[in-house]
């Protein structure tokens, strides 16, 4: 293997270590009430950031007696 490809085989292991580091910042960051609007309703994903969207994990919609409840459910946090 020449040094010409070790080096680049070292630039795409940094370039992946940057990027899981940016979305572990990015889930590090995420906070609920930029998905929620003040009267409590999600707000529309059109609305939301591309960072607020990646710590989305799952929003679930439950339908009891004729009322409906909404959850959001987001990624875990890496400092929990």
């Amino acid at each position: 293997m020449s040094k010409q490809q070790l080096w680049r085989g070292q630039a795409q292991r940094l370039k992946l270590a940057e990027q899981v580091a940016q979305e572990l910042a990015r889930l590090a960051v995420a906070d609920v009430a930029d998905l929620v609007g003040k009267d409590g309703t999600i707000k529309d994903s059109k609305n939301l950031s591309r960072d607020s969207t990646a710590a989305i994990a799952e929003i679930s919609e439950t339908r009891t007696n004729g009322a409906v409840t909404k959850a959001i459910k987001l990624h875990r946090s890496p400092r929990n």
